[in-house]
């Protein structure tokens, strides 16, 4: 099977049971969720924790999931995406929320590089769920997909807490005057 297939090249994009424009507002919800995926799969790379990389493995399976259902616009396929995706999402939070210092004061996203790739995959998650609201008021979607993505912020930001703890980096913490 070649890579290129030459059937983009009319700006338009292939979605399950459909074609559609490559600039629709659904195609820019799964770019931004597999632009987060590039960026956890470099912060994976630092992973040594065992536990920590089978999460991380679980969520970019995640990833790749949302994307499929949010390229489901006719419900052509059952939506992957379950609350229970959440849930476990929670669990892994909790894990390493265990590990990390109790949050007194906002922290710069700054420190080890796993950790700074765990800050921008989150950034990014969080703007995938901007755009996926936007979309979730002007078309049906998969409604777990919201919750899952804002766990998935949560987690990212508490794992570059514990990467910099990891890797012996002091958090820097901000200071209010």
């Amino acid at each position: 099977m070649k890579v290129y297939t030459k059937t983009g090249d009319k700006q338009t994009t292939g979605v399950i049971g459909d074609r559609i424009s490559k600039s629709s507002l659904r195609i820019d919800c799964y770019g931004t969720t597999d632009e987060a995926l590039a960026h956890i799969g470099l912060a994976f790379y630092y992973l040594k924790d065992e536990v920590i990389i089978e999460q991380v493995t679980h969520i970019m399976k995640l990833f790749f999931l949302i994307g499929q259902d949010l390229a489901n616009p006719k419900q052509t396929i059952p939506y992957a995406i379950t609350n229970e995706d959440a849930l476990k999402i929670e669990e892994y939070i909790d894990y390493i929320e265990e590990e990390n210092e109790p949050l007194t004061s906002f922290i710069y996203p700054a420190g080890h590089p796993a950790s700074c790739e765990a800050n921008i995959a989150r950034t990014i998650i969080r703007r995938a769920e901007r755009k996926i609201v936007t979309l979730s008021l002007k078309e049906d979607i998969n409604k777990n997909i919201l919750p899952l993505v804002n766990r998935l912020s949560d987690y990212f930001y508490v794992l570059s807490r514990y990467l910099n703890k990891e890797n012996n980096y002091q958090e820097m913490k901000m200071e209010f005057k």
